[in-house]
């Protein structure tokens, strides 16, 4: 009997010991290339307004950050969200956001690591009984490579021939921005809340850039772009927050398996401190930050494999405050500019 107890006296010290070690523990900052006390999240729910990252990764999968999407509280509630990349649809969760509260969904791009949890978010809704009042949801124009929004929401969830067809029956209010990139759309109106498009270009694909307005605060979310609009410039002006992404560094090679510069896709450093300089922006938050380990030969290319390089080109350009995105990070729309962030 003494040696059965024992025994499993040995069992639950081993268990309470691995759980404590998970609880205790964080990833090294090398491997997932951020510091391990940035991995301590903070909810945004009890903030007026507030802007929360998802995800701020890529498409790439080394760098343990979900793909692009960003989350904009107001009075408490989940109420805009911009894009939904792989992995959000958990940080969604995590952040505490709510299904029932979200108004509008904007999406800036039809890649995969800006729209894949689409689906799940609007599953979700569905079973969270999110059928009383139609979610808005807001995308760009086509051309020969890529669909409207429109003809991408039908292919995915049209009740007879979607991909989806079982979420047909989530009520969705589907507006088309234009892509070209020559004038603003006003997508979305309420009380407190005003939401404008623009174009911006990111190689062959129409890409969105958005402007939200609210509560005497703006807010503009970059999107995927190589910076070369010079209507963004505009667009940006004495904003409160630039939302920029920084994919690569600042001469990179082409991109995968695409005769394409990734110049043609994404601005380098120098540039982003530029946009960020001539726009007099209050807060330059930099995300869908990228890269693939330090055993690839291409891993130069990508923006966290330099990022102490690539921040120190920005700050020769843009003097203002600069803050380096991470999942879950929760922002407080207060003042103009924001105390750098550690």
């Amino acid at each position: 009997m003494t040696s059965f107890r024992n025994i499993l006296f040995l069992i639950s010290t081993c268990f309470m010991c691995l759980f404590i070690s998970c609880e205790s523990s964080t990833l090294p900052s090398d491997e997932v290339g951020r510091s391990s006390s940035s991995l301590i999240t903070k909810s945004c729910s009890d903030e007026m307004t507030a802007i929360q990252v998802l995800g701020s990764g890529g498409p790439l999968p080394y760098d343990a950050r979900a793909s692009t999407g960003y989350l904009v509280w107001i009075g408490g509630k989940s109420r805009l969200m911009i894009d939904a990349g792989g992995g959000t649809f958990v940080r969604f969760g995590e952040a505490g956001g709510q299904l029932e509260d979200l108004d509008v969904v904007l999406l800036s791009h039809f890649h995969a690591d800006h729209v894949s949890d689409l689906p799940a978010f609007l599953w979700g809704a569905g079973i969270a009984g999110r059928v009383k009042r139609n979610l808005t949801v807001v995308g760009p124009t086509g051309n020969a490579d890529y669909p409207d929004i429109r003809t991408f929401l039908k292919t995915l969830f049209d009740g007879d021939k979607g991909v989806f067809r079982q979420l047909s029956s989530i009520p969705l209010d589907v507006v088309s921005a234009d892509a070209s990139g020559t004038k603003v759309t006003t997508v979305f109106k309420d009380q407190d809340l005003e939401v404008q498009a623009l174009g911006v270009p990111h190689a062959n694909s129409p890409t969105l850039a958005f402007k939200v307005n609210l509560g005497g605060k703006t807010i503009v979310f970059g999107g995927d772009q190589n910076g070369r609009n010079p209507a963004f410039l505009q667009f940006i002006q004495n904003v409160d927050f630039f939302v920029a992404h920084l994919a690569i560094s600042e001469a990179p090679g082409l991109a995968a398996g695409e005769d394409i510069s990734l110049l043609e896709l994404h601005a380098p450093p120098t540039l982003v401190g530029e946009l960020a300089a001539t726009g007099e922006v209050g807060t330059l938050l930099l995300s869908h930050l990228m890269g693939l380990g330090q055993s690839n030969p291409r891993s130069a290319y990508f923006s966290l494999s330099n990022m102490q390089s690539n921040l120190e080109l920005i700050k020769k350009k843009f003097s203002g405050t600069v803050i380096q995105a991470e999942d879950l990070l929760c922002i407080p729309m207060t003042n103009r500019r924001l105390e750098q962030a550690q």
